[in-house]
């Protein structure tokens, strides 16, 4: 039959029986073959082009011997003929070492030039171990990680090529790794008797030009804790000493130190916490953006800036104080033109009262103080407390209200008071402009009753000074309102006729001052005091009125004294005068009424000419040019209604006309030089009996 190629011959059982007793039994192979010549479906033997005996098994070749050799092949003619050994059944392919001396078991070498690694491992699974040591305390896994108890380096480095790899080191001792010099075993060590291990540098650490990594995925184990419980006084006022120092002498715009976390992730965490240890409170913490909470100390200074400037971009300051001791204090020994405190704002701020710009409101405050302002030494200032309002229009510049309804006699809105005595002015108010308001000073109390308005009030010996002064040194027209006005509206009334009024001047107190003083030198055209009525029909009432009711001697000037010390003239003689009394146009009404009804030994009416000698002058003067007939009453009427008598034939009577030291004058002249049917002088007597009388 024809096999793979081959012819064969097919005998069923072979009986190979030797040629003779010295040849024995053979069976040869003719020729060698250079390849396996069954197929994979056959069993069969063959030789070799090394003259190996191959046993073929279903395509697998054992190498059975070799030429010239003896019983048993070397492991080279196993390897050419099957460099693959695969051991199926679940047994551990084992070499016993039996050597009595310290010789190596296993000794695999690499002759010179050979580049192939002298042992490698296939693993179909990565994560069993390629290596197991004894008692199974150390192994090598198929991904390359390596566990030992010890590891002794004679060389520097270990460096890992496949990529990023974990190290790590396991171990039931409290030193798992230990480095250290010639004399000191313990530089570095890590220590696992903690529940989290520990690395411990003895001999402090040193990096130049290195990076420090620590990343953690655990939320309860700290990254990297720095302690020192011996630690006193080192570093409180040491350059570059401290438990934690950060240095650098070169740092320009860089960060020392830098704190990241995540805007969006951070919800109540903090940047920096400086955290009692005793107590478990925060006392300083820099939170989310930037937030920082101070705890500080009471009665104390808890927080210090020698120089430099703090300044708040957009934000509030809340300060809360349960001390006793100034909340804020500002001191400014330096400062010449600055501003101790500035408190400004551009936008456009409609705030009031509790919305204020700048808001105080000790509620509790009783008889204290809420705002104190001292400047001992001011002596020129333009202004202790100076208000500027360049575009106030219908505004108020200063406002204070008061909403109690109990303000008694002590209550005070606003108080000036001066100590010492001074000759400046305690209250101005000056305008530069042409005013026309209603009042730069305005006074209104719409519910006033019994109430006083504006009181001055001088408690000491008052000479020249005065307690109400208005000075105007205007050349123009005082039309409408007086300099001085006092306007009443409404329809009042009095309840005495010698006792308050709308103008009241009081001073019963004096003797011989003079109450009311009105001065007009200048005064050429002019009016000195206008007493008018307007068109109100006047009954009962009275423009001027004089009462006295003292008993004492009138002497020197009347109780009314009108005096002019100059030498004047009248430019008419029914026209002006030094007193002048019109009522032109009354008909039936009485101009002057003097009444002296208990009058007895004094005199009603006195004119006096004293030494003058007077020439075409008259003390009275009675002119009337009316054309109408005058009845009843003449233009003047002498009328005694009451019975009297004379003491005397030759002196005193009703009517005393007197003239004793004139020697040619006329004593009485009456002249009618336009009368006709009338009489130039009528004395009658009417009915009654006249006896001696004349």
């Amino acid at each position: 039959m024809t096999i793979n190629g081959i012819s064969y011959s097919s005998p069923k059982a072979i009986n190979l029986r030797g040629s003779s007793s010295v040849k024995g039994s053979a069976l040869r192979f003719g020729r060698t073959s250079s390849s396996n010549p069954f197929d994979s479906t056959s069993d069969g033997l063959y030789t070799n082009t090394s003259n190996q005996l191959i046993f073929s098994s279903q395509g697998t070749t054992t190498v059975i011997g070799a030429a010239g050799g003896g019983g048993t092949p070397t492991w080279e003619t196993i390897f050419a003929a099957d460099a693959t050994m695969t051991i199926t059944p679940d047994t551990a392919f084992t070499i016993a070492g039996n050597r009595s001396t310290a010789t190596n078991v296993v000794l695999m070498t690499n002759v010179a030039g050979g580049s192939g690694a002298i042992l490698a491992f296939t693993n179909s699974t990565a994560t069993n171990n390629d290596i197991l040591g004894t008692a199974s305390t150390w192994a090598v896994t198929g991904e390359g990680a390596a566990t030992f108890l010890n590891l002794v380096l004679t060389g520097t480095t270990i460096t890992s090529t496949t990529g990023d790899i974990a190290w790590a080191l396991r171990d039931n001792r409290s030193a798992a790794l230990s480095i250290g010099a010639s004399g000191d075993t313990n530089i570095m060590v890590i220590d696992t008797s903690n529940a989290a291990p520990l690395v411990v540098f003895n001999d402090g650490i040193s990096m130049t030009d290195g990076n420090a990594t620590f990343i953690s995925t655990s939320n309860t184990v700290t990254n990297v804790l720095v302690t020192n419980n011996t630690l006193t006084t080192f570093g409180a006022n040491a350059s570059s000493a401290g438990m934690v120092c950060l240095r650098s002498t070169s740092l320009t715009t860089g960060s020392l130190l830098q704190l990241q976390l995540s805007d969006t992730a951070n919800a109540g965490g903090f940047y920096l916490t400086c955290r009692e240890s005793v107590g478990g409170t925060n006392d300083f913490t820099i939170g989310e953006n930037g937030v920082v909470v101070l705890a500080g100390t009471a009665s104390t200074t808890s927080f210090t800036m020698s120089l430099g400037n703090l300044v708040l971009t957009d934000g509030t300051i809340g300060v809360t104080s349960t001390g006793t001791a100034d909340v804020v204090s500002v001191t400014a020994n330096s400062i010449l033109t600055n501003n101790a405190l500035i408190v400004q704002g551009s936008g456009t701020f409609t705030g009031t009262t509790t919305g204020a710009f700048v808001y105080i409101s000790p509620t509790g405050l009783t008889s204290g103080t809420a705002l104190g302002v001292t400047a001992v030494l001011a002596d020129t200032s333009v202004g202790v407390v100076d208000i500027a309002t360049a575009g106030l229009t219908s505004g108020t510049a200063l406002r204070i209200t008061t909403a109690t309804a109990a303000f008694t006699t002590g209550g005070k809105m606003i108080e000036l008071t001066s100590a010492a005595a001074v000759a400046g002015n305690h209250l101005t108010a000056t305008t530069t402009g042409a005013y026309t308001g209603t009042g730069m000073i305005l006074v209104t109390a719409g519910a006033a009753t019994t109430g006083i308005l504006v009181s001055l009030v001088s408690t000491t010996g008052l000479t020249s000074g005065s307690l109400l002064r208005a000075t105007t040194s205007t050349a123009g027209a005082l039309a409408t309102n007086g300099a001085i006005s006092l306007s009443a509206t409404g329809a009042f009334t009095s309840t005495s006729a010698t006792d308050g009024g709308f103008v009241e001047v009081k001073a019963n107190t004096t003797t011989a001052g003079t109450v009311v003083n009105v001065v007009a030198t200048g005064l050429t055209t002019g009016v000195g005091l206008i007493l008018s009525n307007g068109t109100s029909a006047m009954t009962t009432g009275s423009l001027l009125r004089v009462d006295a009711s003292g008993t004492g001697a009138i002497a020197t000037n009347g109780l009314v004294s009108l005096t002019h010390a100059g030498v004047f003239t009248s430019t008419s003689s029914t026209n002006g005068g030094f007193v002048e009394v019109k009522a032109n146009s009354t008909t039936a009404g009485t101009i002057v009424n003097v009444v002296g009804s208990g009058l007895t030994t004094g005199i009603m009416l006195s004119m006096s000419n004293g030494t003058s000698a007077m020439t075409t002058g008259s003390l009275i003067r009675l002119a009337a040019s009316g054309t109408g007939a005058i009845a009843t009453n003449g233009i003047v009427s002498l009328k005694h209604a009451g019975i009297f008598t004379s003491t005397s034939a030759t002196d005193g009577g009703f009517v005393e006309i007197a003239a004793n030291a004139t020697t040619a004058g006329t004593i009485i002249n009456v002249l009618g030089t336009g009368l006709i049917t009338g009489i130039g002088m009528h004395i009658s007597n009417g009915t009654a009996a006249t006896t001696t009388e004349k």
